[in-house]
């Protein structure tokens, strides 16, 4: 089975830059042959080459005050992509309040190392939207 990272956006994301290897060790490509599969509200769809840490750093990098990335982790087996969307799973991220909030409740991450708590969570899923939120 292959899993694609996939990423949405409310703005455009320059992917023909090279500062997303250079900088996080991470590639980007456009994914909208994945749009009619995954339950994404934003309109630009990306794939994103890694995960964890890098990817974490990235999406803090990526955002402002005020944006709003959807994340999801798409697995495509024998049959054809597969899309198990379970929205009481959805999980949200405040990376400037630094909260964490999942089906249990809402946790406040450290904000010395948010980063690796974060890391430590369950953020990405093939069973629900994971939302970052920068407000």
């Amino acid at each position: 089975m292959t899993c694609h990272i996939l990423i949405a956006t409310i703005k455009d994301i320059d992917i023909e830059s090279t500062r997303w290897e250079e900088e996080f060790g991470i590639g980007l490509k456009s994914a909208e042959q994945y749009r009619e599969d995954v339950p994404f509200t934003l309109p630009y769809l990306y794939e994103v080459y890694d995960d964890d840490l890098p990817l974490l750093m990235l999406l803090n990098e990526l955002m402002a005050v005020g944006d709003v990335i959807e994340l999801y982790d798409y697995c495509e087996g024998v049959k054809g992509g597969s899309v198990v969307y379970r929205r009481e799973e959805a999980v949200t991220v405040n990376l400037h309040q630094k909260t964490y909030q999942d089906q249990h409740g809402t946790y406040n991450l450290n904000p010395k190392k948010w980063l690796n708590d974060l890391a430590t969570k369950r953020y990405l899923t093939d069973r629900s939207v994971t939302t970052f939120l920068k407000y």
